[in-house]
């Protein structure tokens, strides 16, 4: 069922990103675990199959320029949108994106690690990782949420698939994916580059 009015004005009234937590926690959840798992899977292929078989079996020399802000900026923003306009799969796609790409980071992370150590891939990761991810997974919450809201109006358990406050936050929470992106796009190309270079110079 959707919310009565006073219900409504209850939840209304709350800071915005007390809702918000109240809203998405679940979601967010569930897409990090998600990726989590898709991490596991990652460094566990890592003496099973070669990177270019998780690329569709395509050749890896220089088929990754150097990191550049706008670069970095354009990929992750496509994948925000994916991950949203997922959400008309019913978080089919959205799980599938998630647990590749944490594939793809468990698999690069542990050859890193042991070629290089774990400072390596800590440096690596976290500067830009802490921003990133965090993006990833709030779009993704949004496709989960809208996923639930359908199911749950399919099942009579609900008379609207999203009412107008739930389409606020969810504007919202793309928005704050995509401001997110290009603030760890620079940290990646300039902060996490430069330390990583650091390290091998040092």
């Amino acid at each position: 069922m959707s919310e009565t009015p006073s219900s409504q004005a209850a939840s209304e009234s709350r800071w915005l990103p007390v809702r918000l937590w109240a809203d998405y926690w679940r979601y967010v959840a569930l897409s990090g675990a998600l990726f989590a798992v898709g991490i596991v899977v990652g460094a566990l292929l890592v003496d099973l199959v070669s990177l270019s078989v998780l690329f569709g079996g395509r050749e890896l020399e220089g088929a990754f320029p150097e990191p550049t802000v706008g670069l970095l900026v354009v990929n992750n923003a496509i994948v925000i949108l994916l991950l949203v306009a997922s959400s008309l799969t019913l978080g089919l796609v959205t799980a599938a994106v998630l647990l590749y790409n944490g594939v793809i980071v468990g698999y690069v992370a542990t050859e890193v690690a042991r070629e290089g150590g774990l400072a390596v891939v800590l440096v690596g990761l976290l500067p830009h990782g802490v921003l990133e991810i965090p993006a990833f997974l709030f779009a993704s919450a949004v496709a989960f949420r809208f996923t639930h809201q359908v199911l749950g109006a399919a099942l009579g358990r609900r008379e609207d698939v999203m009412t107008q406050r739930e389409l606020r936050e969810a504007a919202v929470m793309v928005v704050v994916a995509l401001v997110l992106i290009p603030i760890a796009a620079f940290v990646e190309a300039e902060i996490t580059t430069a330390l990583l270079d650091g390290m091998r110079t040092g």
